[in-house]
């Protein structure tokens, strides 16, 4: 180490990066073989650590939610994820501060009382304070970090990686005296370090706790710079080297972190860290969906839960949903395995594929690889400007509508072309694609229900004449229905809450329409921009899909239910008269 060197100079790290990548090299002979043997050897031995209630809460603008603190989210996902059966689960850093504690400890108990067995785990520093905070919260392991490469440890602590590596077993001994019998080391950074510093550091923390504590150390890839070969090539090194059992932490700064925790399985690793989502700094962590979709995908693999048993990736797709609810951060629609668009099929030639495929009894498509359920997913028929006529077809049967009546076949042809037009200019929601296939099926608009005004839409004031949300919003609503003029009032905690319940008011509590998905988006990024709104509605049978686009946010959503409601009406005529046959 040269102290006068600059070890924050990019130059510099990437220099002492590629040297000790060179180091390791070597060591990622065998790789294709060991990606075979890891197929064979099944999910035994590979424990899932979920981060995402620690690392993952670290995301920019996640979980920021002015009726609920940080502190109860972080709490819910915990809950969520321990329920689901991840067998080991991260906490936070109990001595940060006291909402970490607090939090902690409010799971631990939690955890104790459902009787499920996680492994709870909280960070902690080198120092006795962070560690016995740790131990105060019920933490069944402690994760002690400090820093491992050079440019890490001279930039933030003026140490060298040796210092921070005497700290550290400091620390483990602190930790084992007190009662920890499971201790994590970290030193951050390692996977740009010096390979044989950090495996000679593993070797020096377990000797620290040798009959006192298990002793696992993980090796993280703390600012996302290694590939599947080296990680691979890393992990092998440490396996050989390093007489402890090895995590493996990564971070998905170089689009790698799944794929990275992957190879490093094959070379050894036995804990993966991982968020729900990929949530995490930066680029985020290793997506815990990413990585149980390539696990499964590829080899079949299946980690286990804390009960000795494979996990539940059935619950995948809703598990990602939940934590995406509540850190605000949303799915990509063609996220791997859980996105709404992974297993969708827009093309004309994909859906005649599906369509033939479901008709022989096949569980999905040819043109999919896997069963979309055993992610918890499904597999779709969608319409666009680039579907054909295999598309509407699909979408027919799958409303229940007899496509071989002679009406309906003759009418295919137009809302094919009718659709397609539509399509070239806007999404077309299954509301507005039923009201339009029934006009050119029956000849006639299908306006059960039309609105004639809303007005009155506004908060209602605290004495200082501010608005005060949580005492709600007012608005009155008069519509047409089935040829009756109708005025009701609603009351809501906003706007839209307001009109929603005026018009479900307005309808009757028989036909009243409930609204089980709202999303609102901008559609610019000036004051004036329109937005679009998209609901799910539900009546009783399946959900409706509406949309809609304007400057109003509030008569938008108005127009949007109203367009709901006539389409499961629409739907219901179509059914009576064209009903599918019965298989």
């Amino acid at each position: 180490m040269n102290a006068k060197m600059n070890y924050s100079d990019p130059k510099v790290v990437e220099q002492l990066r590629r040297k000790n990548f060179d180091k390791v090299m070597p060591y990622a002979n065998g790789v294709v073989e060991a990606l075979a043997k890891m197929g064979k050897r099944g999910g035994k031995g590979i424990i899932l650590f979920d981060t995402t209630g620690r690392d993952g809460m670290q995301t920019e603008d996640a979980f920021v939610n002015p009726s609920k603190e940080v502190t109860q989210s972080k709490i819910e996902v915990v809950q969520a994820i321990a329920g689901w059966g991840i067998p080991c689960i991260e906490v936070g850093y109990p001595g940060a501060k006291y909402a970490e504690a607090f939090a902690a400890q409010m799971i631990a108990e939690w955890v104790r009382e459902k009787g499920l067995g996680t492994n709870l785990v909280g960070l902690a520093g080198t120092t006795r304070e962070h560690i016995k905070a740790a131990m105060d919260a019920g933490m069944d392991e402690v994760h002690i970090f400090s820093s491992g490469s050079l440019p890490h440890a001279w930039t933030k602590r003026r140490k060298s990686p040796g210092a921070c590596a005497d700290d550290v077993v400091e620390a483990v001994k602190y930790a084992a005296s007190i009662g920890f019998k499971k201790i994590l080391v970290s030193l951050e950074d390692a996977f740009s370090a010096d390979p044989v510093f950090i495996a000679q550091a593993a070797n020096r923390v377990a000797d620290a706790a040798r009959g006192k504590a298990v002793v696992r150390y993980n090796i993280p890839d703390t600012i996302g710079v290694s590939n599947p070969i080296h990680s691979f090539a890393f992990t092998s090194y440490m396996m050989e080297k390093a007489g402890v059992p090895i995590d493996v932490h990564f971070h998905n700064d170089g689009d790698c972190a799944a794929i990275n925790a992957v190879y490093a399985v094959a070379a050894g690793a036995t804990r993966v860290h991982a968020t729900v989502n990929g949530l995490g700094e930066r680029g985020g962590n290793t997506s815990l969906s990413k990585f149980l979709v390539q696990m499964y995908q590829h080899h079949r693999i299946i980690p286990g839960n804390v009960w000795g048993k494979p996990l539940d990736i059935s619950r995948l797709k809703e598990m990602s949903e939940f934590i995406a609810g509540l850190s605000g951060i949303p799915i990509p629609a063609n996220e791997v395995g859980i996105g709404g668009a992974a297993f969708a099929h827009v093309s004309g030639i994909h859906a005649d594929g599906y369509r033939k495929s479901i008709k022989e009894g096949a569980r999905h498509s040819v043109y999919v690889g896997v069963d979309p359920t055993v992610y918890g997913n499904k597999e779709k028929v969608v319409r666009s400007a680039l579907a054909g006529k295999s598309n509407h077809l699909v979408a027919f049967e799958e409303f229940g509508i007899d496509v071989e009546h002679p009406a309906i076949a003759a009418k295919i042809g137009e809302i094919t072309a009718s659709d397609t037009k539509l399509s070239a200019t806007k999404h077309v929601s299954d509301a507005e694609y039923l009201l339009n296939a029934f006009e050119q099926i029956e000849g006639r608009k299908c306006e059960a229900l039309s609105l004639v005004e809303v007005r009155d839409v506004v908060f209602r004031k605290n004495a200082n004449g501010g608005q005060k949300m949580r005492e709600g919003a007012r608005a009155t609503i008069t519509v047409e229905l089935d040829g009756e003029r109708i005025t009701r009032k609603g009351t809501g905690n906003g706007p839209v809450d307001a009109a929603v319940d005026a018009l479900n008011k307005a309808i009757g509590e028989r036909d009243a329409l409930k609204i089980i998905e709202y999303d609102n988006r901008s559609m610019g990024k000036g004051s004036d921009a329109a937005a679009q709104v998209k609901l799910r509605v539900q009546d009783g049978g399946a959900p409706m899909e509406t949309s809609f686009m304007g400057p109003n946010t509030t008569l938008i959503a108005v127009d949007a239910y109203v367009q709901a409601y006539n389409a499961i009406r629409a739907l219901e005529v179509l059914r009576h008269k064209y009903p599918a046959k019965q298989a």
